[in-house]
């Protein structure tokens, strides 16, 4: 986005493209113990094990 442009005013406020095909898709997060769906209110995020590349 470019300054002066405008700003969308609906729809999701991130977008996810997959990596493998390029597509815009949906998340769908969910518990790993109990497989219910979690949402932006029922998680924190934590800093976890620091990844380098190269």
């Amino acid at each position: 986005m470019r300054m002066h442009e405008p700003v969308p005013t609906s729809g999701p406020p991130v977008l996810y493209r997959c990596h493998a095909r390029g597509e815009i898709s949906e998340v769908d997060l969910r518990c790993a113990r109990w497989g219910e769906p979690m949402h932006a209110g029922d998680i924190d995020a934590l800093p976890g094990a620091v990844q380098r590349r190269g």
